[in-house]
């Protein structure tokens, strides 16, 4: 049986619990966030251990000609991960307040287009090529 297998009960279909509280879209954009969160801390440790990040990422500053400080390299991780992690919460907070009212677990199919105005929004904000949010990262993470 599926985590989101709908389930026969007194005649009724229902969603798993845990399938109204988490459906399968937020999951994805969970683990899209804890993607951004391993990569920062990888970079992170690297750093305290000495590894120069930059260089082996080549990540130069603004005159392309030397390497950007190993220690600017994982700050702007971080705030990208802030940033898309407010992005999906909340997107994910006003999902369960539209769906949690009348009908409730019902109104599931019926909002199914707040997921993919979320998906949208994180591929435009990524492909993006205005120095909004990390330019340099965004492109890093796109290689």
């Amino acid at each position: 049986m599926d985590i989101d297998t709908r389930t026969a009960l007194v005649h009724a279909l229902v969603y798993a619990p845990f399938s109204t509280a988490l459906p399968l879209p937020f999951r994805v954009l969970l683990l899209g966030g804890f993607g951004l969160l391993a990569w920062a801390t990888n970079l992170h440790f690297l750093y305290l251990l000495g590894i120069d990040t930059s260089f082996a990422l080549d990540f130069r500053i603004q005159d392309k000609t030397s390497y950007a400080h190993p220690g600017s390299v994982y700050a702007p991780i971080y705030r990208l991960f802030v940033a898309y992690s407010a992005w999906a919460f909340t997107g994910w907070v006003f999902f369960r307040a539209v769906t949690t009212g009348v009908g409730g677990a019902d109104n599931i199919d019926d909002w199914k287009s707040i997921p993919v105005l979320l998906f949208a929004g994180v591929i435009v904000a990524l492909f993006l090529p205005f120095n909004v949010l990390s330019l340099r990262e965004r492109v890093a993470f796109r290689q």
